[in-house]
C-alpha cells in the first residue's frame, strides 16, 4: 500500500491541545497517532486542568495527613503547609508551642514574608538563623515581637537541623535536617493578649523551585545539573522542561529526550515584554503555580504548556514544546504533496462558539485570593453571532490581570477560527511537526501561500 500522511491544518492564531501518543503497525506502514482535540471548547478547557485555588488542601490552609503527596511550587505563590509534628510544648511552664509546616518537596529559592492570619510579618522583621535561642525571633510592629520565632528552611542539600527543636526535644535529633524539603519551624510564646484567638493560621510567600535555563549553557541541554545554569524564574517553558526531567516529583525524563532548541525558543517568547498600562512592560507569559506530585503527569504537562498558551508533545523520540506565538514558515504544502481527497470545515458548531471570555486567577493584590480579571469581548463577534456567548476559564498559573486579559483576547480570537482542512499527503510532509506554521498553495481551495498551522497528523 502507498504511504500517506493525513494532516489537519487550520487558520488559527493559537492552538492549545492535550496530547496522547500511540504507535501501531498496519500492513507494514507506521501510523503515529498524536491525538489533538480540534473542538474549540476543548481548546479552551486546556487552560483549566484542576487549578490549585484557595480551598484546596495546603494552599492557603494548614493541613495534616500521613499519605499526603509532595508539592512542587514554580514561580511565586502564597501558601500554607502540612503539619509535620503534633502540637509540642516546651519550657518550664510549657509556655512554648512548636509547629513545623512542610511547604514544598524540593528546595525553593526563598521564603520571604510570613502571615499570621492576615497580619503580615515582613521578612526584615524575622531574625537570622545563627544556631541560638534567638533564631528567627520576630521583631517590629506586627504585634508578635518576642512572642514568635520563625525559622525559614529552603530545603538545600546541606541543610542542618533546626537548633531550637533539637535543643528542646529528644525526639528531634541532628538527623532531622529536612534536606530537600522546604519548611517553616515556628515557636509561639503563650500570651493571652497576643494570641487571644488561639494560634494563628500560617501562610508565607514562597519563591519556588529553581530551574535549568539552557540559554545560559554553552550548548543548550549540555549540562542541566550545573548549578551555574540553574536560576529562579517565572518562565513556563523552563518550568515545563524542569518538570519533565524531575525524577522525584515528575516523569523523570532523560534530558537527551528533550528538544532544547524548542525550549530556548519557547522561553524567549515567554520573556518577551509587551507593554501594559500606564507605561511599563511585563513578561508575555509567566508561571506561578502549586502542583501535587501525584497529579497525572499528562494534566500537569498540559497545564504548564497552557501557561504559555502552547503545546507539548512527545514525537520522534523527543519532547517538543511550543509557546503561543506565530513563527516563521517551517513547511510548505503544494498540490504535488496531495495523494487523496481534501476535507474542509468552514465553521464550528454553535455550542463551541463564544465571543465573551471571563475568568478567574490568583490575585496577589488580594493576598492570592481568587479574583476575576476584567472580561474581554468583541462587539463585531457578538454582532455576527447575534448574541453574547460567554466562555468561562480558570488560569491556574497566572497571577497578573493584564496577562490574563491578553490570554483571554487570544482565546476569543481563536474562537473565530472558521476554516480548517484535512489533507492526505505523501511522505514529503512526514517531518512537519504539530503546532508548526507553514504555507499551503492548493489550487482546489484557491490558496496561494496561505499561512497555516499544523493542528495534528495521523
Amino acid at each position: 500500500m502507498s504511504k500517506a500522511v493525513k494532516i489537519i491544518v487550520g487558520l488559527a492564531l493559537i492552538y492549545i491541545g492535550r496530547w496522547e501518543l500511540g504507535l501501531k503497525t498496519l500492513a507494514g506502514a507506521f501510523l503515529v497517532n498524536l491525538g489533538v482535540s480540534l473542538v474549540l471548547s476543548g481548546i479552551a478547557d486546556a487552560l483549566t486542568p484542576k487549578p490549585r485555588l484557595p480551598g484546596d488542601p495546603g494552599i492557603m490552609q494548614e493541613y495534616s495527613g500521613g499519605v499526603e503527596s509532595r508539592r512542587i511550587i514554580y514561580g511565586t505563590m502564597r501558601v500554607s503547609g502540612m503539619n509535620v509534628i503534633p502540637p509540642w510544648t516546651s519550657g518550664t511552664s510549657r509556655e512554648m508551642l512548636h509547629q513545623v509546616l512542610a511547604i514544598a518537596g524540593h528546595e525553593v529559592n526563598s521564603i520571604t514574608n510570613v502571615y499570621f492570619g492576615q497580619q503580615a510579618i515582613a521578612s526584615a522583621d524575622i531574625g537570622a538563623i545563627t544556631d541560638a535561642a534567638t533564631d528567627g525571633v520576630v521583631t517590629g510592629s506586627s504585634g508578635f515581637a518576642n512572642r514568635a520565632w520563625i525559622r525559614r528552611k529552603t530545603g538545600t542539600t546541606s541543610q542542618t537541623v533546626d537548633y531550637i527543636l533539637d535543643t528542646a526535644f529528644s525526639d528531634w535529633t541532628s538527623s532531622h535536617r529536612g534536606r530537600g524539603v522546604a519548611y517553616l519551624a515556628l515557636q509561639y510564646k503563650y500570651d493571652t493578649t497576643v494570641y487571644s484567638h488561639g494560634k494563628p493560621e500560617v501562610t508565607c510567600i514562597v519563591n519556588g523551585k529553581k530551574t535549568y535555563d539552557p540559554r545560559l549553557d554553552v550548548t543548550p541541554g549540555a549540562s542541566p545539573t550545573n548549578a551555574s545554569y540553574i536560576t529562579f524564574n517565572h518562565n513556563p517553558a523552563l518550568a515545563l522542561a524542569d518538570y519533565l526531567m524531575d525524577a522525584n516529583l515528575g516523569p523523570g525524563e532523560l534530558s537527551t529526550r528533550i528538544n532544547w532548541t524548542d525550549v530556548v525558543t519557547a522561553a524567549n517568547i515567554c520573556d518577551e515584554t509587551p507593554a501594559i498600562p500606564p507605561s511599563t512592560t511585563q513578561p508575555r507569559y509567566t508561571c506561578n503555580v502549586v502542583i501535587q506530585a501525584t497529579d497525572p503527569y499528562q494534566e500537569t504537562v498540559a497545564m504548564l504548556a497552557g501557561a504559555m498558551l502552547g503545546h507539548c508533545v512527545y514525537s520522534s523520540g523527543k519532547w517538543s514544546m511550543k509557546a503561543g506565538a506565530w513563527s516563521a514558515s517551517a513547511f510548505t504544502i503544494t498540490d504535488a504533496d496531495l495523494v487523496g481527497p481534501i476535507e474542509v470545515r468552514t465553521d464550528v458548531p454553535r455550542k463551541d462558539k463564544y465571543n465573551f471570555v471571563r475568568g478567574w486567577f490568583l490575585d496577589p493584590a488580594r493576598s492570592y485570593a481568587q479574583g476575576e480579571f476584567q472580561p474581554t469581548s468583541n462587539s463585531s463577534y457578538e454582532t455576527a453571532d447575534g448574541e453574547r456567548i460567554t466562555k468561562e476559564i480558570q488560569l491556574p498559573a497566572c497571577t497578573n490581570e493584564f496577562e490574563c486579559q491578553r490570554n483571554a483576547i487570544i482565546l476569543n480570537r481563536l474562537g473565530r477560527r472558521r476554516l480548517s482542512a484535512t489533507l492526505q499527503c505523501g511522505m514529503s510532509l512526514y517531518k512537519a511537526k504539530i503546532f508548526e506554521t507553514g504555507t499551503a498553495t492548493i489550487s482546489e481551495l484557491g490558496w496561494v501561500a496561505q499561512p497555516v498551522r499544523m493542528m495534528g497528523w495521523t
